[in-house]
């Protein structure tokens, strides 16, 4: 029997009536069904996190709605997403999604899309060509092997494919700042690289890169100051000289695996390097947990509802 909550206990929960509520949280509470939420058309926020969804039915009625987080559902595909002009972000992390198809094409103001460990294999960016302010996809932990279409996105500014199956990489758009792609199988830097003249950060730790030879598409890159490469086969095979060795062929880099380098290569004297959530570098394990912040913060305990709210900061690159 499908868990349903009605326009009342909406009411009851926020004390408010439900065509005032702008922010909602409904998290932990086994729902199966949201479509009541249709008639809060003032909606700007909603989380539906750690519940039964199996579909977001209801939503399409929110014609103010910015921010929606749907995390560790039963999400297994993706009715085409109407009646959204606003949708700014959508986190749909945790779910059973195998394809993104068209359904988010109508989301024309879409701005960051998340959709970490889902079961999703290919990643067909071309699809989602009509989300012209779309700057940040996250898609870490899935079983991604082929990835196409990113040069369609024209200001997309952070990808990342971590934790994933990929072994090359196609076309990537020049607005590119942010790329994470470790703990996949690349045995070689895609060409395209060279072309990401924007490429600040740079993660492609725990692959299977052989040879300093291999950073030749990252030579001419000028605003690329972050890279992770530990954890490849590459860091043994240069032995200690590793870091002057890597700080030779790209002497603009300041950070090389977390650490700063020093003018000698080695890592810079009396200075600490603080990370943000998204600047952790990548540890070889074989899963490296996510570090890609949230829409929300941590979640209610189970069975809560409530109205506070935490979209994502300017420091994560999101909005």
């Amino acid at each position: 029997m499908a868990h349903a909550i009605t326009p009342a206990q909406l009411s009851e929960l926020t004390g408010r009536a439900p065509a005032e509520i702008e922010s909602l949280a409904l998290v932990g509470m086994s729902l199966s069904d949201i479509s009541a939420v249709g008639c809060c058309h003032a909606l700007r926020k909603l989380s539906v996190d750690s519940n039964r969804l199996a579909s977001l039915g209801g939503v399409e009625e929110l014609p103010e709605l910015h921010a929606l987080s749907a995390q560790h559902n039963e999400l297994g595909a993706l009715e085409v997403m109407r009646g959204l002009p606003k949708l700014a972000t959508l986190n749909l992390s945790h779910n059973r999604l195998t394809t993104l198809g068209t359904a988010l094409r109508e989301a024309t103001a879409l701005k960051a899309l998340l959709v970490t460990d889902n079961a999703l294999r290919r990643l067909d960016l071309h699809l989602l060509k009509p989300l012209r302010e779309l700057n940040t996809v996250v898609a870490s932990r899935n079983q991604i092997s082929e990835v196409s279409g990113a040069e369609k996105l024209p200001s997309l500014r952070k990808l990342s494919l971590s934790n994933n199956e990929l072994r090359a990489l196609g076309p990537l758009p020049s607005s590119l700042q942010e790329l994470r792609l470790a703990h996949n199988r690349i045995a070689a830097l895609p060409q395209a690289l060279s072309a990401c003249a924007r490429l600040a950060l740079l993660d492609v730790g725990s692959n299977l890169l052989a040879s300093l030879e291999q950073l030749a598409p990252l030579t001419d890159l000028e605003r690329l100051r972050n890279l992770t490469l530990r954890g490849n086969p590459l860091c043994d095979a240069v032995g200690s000289s590793y870091r002057l060795a890597v700080k030779r062929r790209l002497a603009r880099l300041r950070l090389l695996d977390g650490a700063a380098l020093g003018v000698d290569g080695g890592a810079g004297a009396n200075r600490k390097i603080r990370f943000g959530a998204d600047d952790t570098p990548s540890a070889p394990s074989p899963k490296q947990p996510l570090v890609e912040q949230p829409l929300v913060e941590r979640a209610p305990a189970r069975g809560a509802a409530c109205l506070l709210y935490t979209s994502p900061s300017p420091r994560d690159g999101l909005l």
